[in-house]
């Protein structure tokens, strides 16, 4: 490319400048390497005679030829591959545009002929001959409308008519095709460009899923000389992996197709897993040890009892929030002998409540409770104080209303409440939370553990 720019350059400059020698040697070289790569082109066609009579081929041949460097310019659509992807979609569509061109066409004959027989002839001596006539026809439904030639009388005026109006309604056609068709095509060149940085890594993390679970834990991973890959089927969260400065494809990622396409079983060093579905994780960890069972893969699980499913399939960590924040809890509580009282139906209510049962203590678990009546707490002695209240709702808003009442009914309350991100932390702190759990970034640090090792 460098050289077919530099060549055109030259000739436009030489136009009103006078050259050194050095630049005819430099066009001899020139031309000796489009020698060379057109023949190059033909010995490695698979069909030479249909590349020999192909558009580009000519203008291959064409271009060697001092006379004709102005035509080097389209050799650039060669070497841009997005250009490429661009003609091929209009090949596609091409039974769509023939058809549209081929209507375009009649109308210009059609009216071109009209307007010749009612004005030509010496009728308006601004149309001559049947070509000015032609002429007249496609700037008038192309809507330019030079001015240079207008008819004058009643029958050019209603054929004029009708063809702007045509040509009003084709244009708009013909615009909406090839807008639409060019969103398709560059939705595609994206994605191919995607796929091309990726092929020039040496390594990188692949994550499948771009849920909560995966947001979180890039965050918090100290991967800084490490590349990202995501993968997800949802073109929404793909937007979302691509503005946080990821690489990201929409793909299946229960396909193996797309672990080959960006060579997984070479390239990867770790693989996340987190779709936010135990059975999409299974089956994507299967998808993965069948190509490379070496690998070292990391799960998320939403219920413990997929836990033991994924190592089995080869899943080397299983993190599961829910019970890695039970854990988290009880060990604050060991310490701390009052009654604790659990409000909510999340996963970690559950895996507190079990974790309590199994080790022979006492714990109350209220899943349902009409928070907006302070006496359903007093029922409980909530409001007697000194108690350990774990809001534990997977509905933040009611955390957040059952940790103001319980702090409103006895300050003497240590309350602890689920939260899912930052800004929840801290509206938890200004309604009067004793400490806040959050399962994600419980996990993130159960995988940097695991990264660490």
């Amino acid at each position: 490319m460098f050289i077919v720019l530099t060549t055109v350059i030259l000739l436009i400059v030489n136009t009103t400048h006078k050259l050194p020698f050095w630049v005819d040697i430099y066009e001899i070289f020139a031309i000796v390497f489009f020698i060379l790569e057109w023949i190059g082109r033909i010995w490695v066609s698979s069909n030479k005679i249909k590349f020999l009579f192909s558009p580009l081929s000519i203008i291959d041949l064409l271009a060697i030829f001092p006379k004709f460097r102005l035509l080097r310019l389209l050799k650039v659509f060669r070497y841009i591959s997005d250009i490429n992807y661009l003609f091929k979609v209009f090949k596609e569509k091409s039974f769509e545009f023939t058809l549209l061109f081929g209507f375009f066409a009649f109308l210009v004959l059609f009216s071109g002929t009209s307007i010749y027989l009612f004005e030509g002839q010496g009728i308006n001596d601004k149309i001559e001959n049947y070509y000015d006539a032609l002429y007249w026809s496609v700037i008038t439904i192309t809507t330019v409308g030079y001015g240079d030639i207008s008819p004058i009388t009643s029958e050019g005026k209603f054929i004029t008519m009708l063809l702007i109006i045509t040509g009003i309604m084709l244009i708009s056609l013909l615009t909406s095709m090839i807008t639409a068709t060019m969103t398709d095509k560059l939705a595609y060149i994206k994605e191919n460009n995607i796929l091309y940085k990726i092929g020039r890594l040496d390594s990188f993390i692949l994550v499948c899923g771009y849920g909560k679970m995966a947001t979180t834990t890039l965050q918090h991973l100290d991967i800084v000389h490490k590349k990202i890959v995501v993968i997800d089927n949802d073109i929404q969260k793909v937007t979302e992996a691509l503005d946080d400065g990821y690489l990201a494809i929409k793909a299946d990622a229960t396909n193996e197709e797309i672990f080959d396409e960006i060579d997984i079983s070479t390239k990867a060093s770790n693989i996340l897993i987190f779709t936010g579905s135990d059975a999409l994780n299974l089956s994507v960890a299967l998808t993965v040890s069948s190509i490379k069972p070496d690998i070292k893969l990391f799960s998320s699980a939403i219920n413990t009892s997929a836990i033991d499913k994924l190592k089995i399939v080869g899943v080397d960590e299983v993190l599961s929030p829910s019970k890695l924040s039970a854990e988290n809890i009880y060990n604050y509580l060991l310490d701390k002998k009052d009654e604790t009282i659990i409000l909510g139906n999340s996963g970690v209510a559950y895996e507190l409540e079990k974790i309590f049962i199994n080790k022979g203590e006492h714990i109350t678990l209220i899943e349902d409770i009409d928070y907006h009546d302070n006496n359903e707490f007093k029922k409980h002695g909530i409001d007697d104080g000194g108690k350990n209240v774990l809001c534990l709702s997977s509905d933040f808003d009611v955390n957040l209303f059952i940790t103001m009442s319980v702090k409103m009914l006895n300050s003497k309350n240590r309350v602890i409440t689920a939260v899912y991100n930052k800004a929840q932390s801290k509206k938890i702190s200004l309604a009067g939370g004793d400490s806040v759990i959050n399962p994600y970034i419980i996990g993130a640090k159960y995988i940097q553990e695991c990264f660490d090792e």
